[in-house]
């Protein structure tokens, strides 16, 4: 199952508060009623909120591990150019990451 909204990490839950993901110390986890993290280690990679919002946070962790993480489970791709991290939301349109941006579901 591809968890990449709000709705599909809720069904991957179902009535369980949390729930191991592929990949090394990664978890989903509910936060609240309307918000969900894939939590690597102990960082919320990426949380969705029930309104089609996502927040993504590196926790400070610029590793590969972490930008991994977060590509697979955000809608956004995030690469690294002159050690920055680079968001990339179309051939056209990029920005530099910073933790606790938001972006939406269908970006």
């Amino acid at each position: 199952m591809d968890i990449n909204t709000y709705e599909t990490a809720s069904n991957f839950l179902g009535s369980k508060e949390d729930r191991p993901l592929p990949g090394r110390s990664t978890r989903l986890h509910r936060l609240s009623d309307s918000s969900i993290a894939v939590r690597y280690h102990w960082t919320n990679v990426v949380t969705y909120h029930d309104d089609g919002s996502i927040e993504l946070d590196s926790g400070g962790h610029h590793t590969s591990t972490t930008k991994a993480r977060i590509n697979k489970y955000s809608p956004v791709h995030v690469y690294q150019r002159n050690f920055e991290w680079i968001v990339d939301f179309t051939m056209d349109d990029s920005t530099e990451f910073s933790d606790g941006m938001i972006v939406e579901e269908d970006a």
